[in-house]
């Protein structure tokens, strides 16, 4: 609250800055904070195209190297290089659903086609499958730890319920930000500076930081200290 990130999120001109910046704070992830910016999405705080914007997970990433086999080369870990893989699935579904011969009838009411959200969870998906239905197929993942049995009856599906905030106007409209590249930057916050030393005639700072353990204090220069915070620094020396 304190960085006014309600803020930030509302004047995001493309949904790549608010995962940089939610990215950027202690302890998130790439993709938690990819998540959370799907759970955002579900409310009016966050207006994107649906297939703006996506990042992906471990078990995607499996996914696609079970989906293309031999193809897939080691090299190909880069996230942009992922999620325009995943931007082709999604322009080339109604192709590759024919050239299969699978009848995909749409998600609800509306019958959507698939965005790139549910495309990501699905490569998902699709690795979870190929664990148990065709094991040949190795990967990072090859066990399945937990079984969820279904209690609806045959042939029920429950109706779907779609968030109101999706009939937001702005999100008719595609933004997806020329710049691909995606910054990957961590928020550091002095906590406090604990101790001092003198290294070849310069001053140095043990400084411990904020959402960072103990282990992560750093000696850090008093030149780019006194430049970027200087009230820690004069706290420390009690002036």
């Amino acid at each position: 609250m304190e960085n006014r990130l309600y803020s930030r999120l509302l004047v995001a001109p493309y949904m790549a800055d608010v995962y940089e910046y939610l990215y950027s704070f202690p302890s998130m992830g790439s993709f938690s904070a990819y998540q959370l910016i799907l759970c955002l999405s579900y409310t009016t705080v966050l207006n994107f195209h649906r297939n703006d914007f996506v990042v992906s997970g471990p078990g995607s990433i499996s996914g696609l190297r079970k989906l293309f086999g031999k193809s897939w080369k080691a090299g190909n870990a880069d996230m942009v290089f992922h999620q325009e893989v995943m931007r082709y699935l999604v322009d080339s579904q109604e192709y590759h659903f024919k050239r299969l011969g699978l009848n995909f009838s749409g998600l609800g009411p509306k019958k959507l086609a698939m965005d790139i959200a549910d495309i990501e969870h699905t490569l998902c998906e699709v690795d979870k499958y190929c664990r148990v239905a065709h094991p040949q197929l190795k990967g990072v993942r090859q066990n399945i730890s937990r079984n969820f049995p279904s209690h609806l009856k045959p042939n029920v599906v429950n109706p779907a319920v779609l968030p109101k905030a999706w009939n937001h106007p702005a999100r008719r409209q595609p933004r997806i930000r020329p710049e691909k590249e995606l910054r990957h930057d961590k928020r550091y916050e002095i906590n406090y500076i604990k101790d001092h030393r003198d290294r070849e005639g310069q001053r140095q700072y043990l400084v411990y930081w904020v959402g960072y353990s103990d282990a992560d204090a750093s000696w850090e220069f008093e030149t780019s200290l006194l430049e970027e915070a200087p009230a820690a620094v004069k706290e420390y020396l009690g002036a």
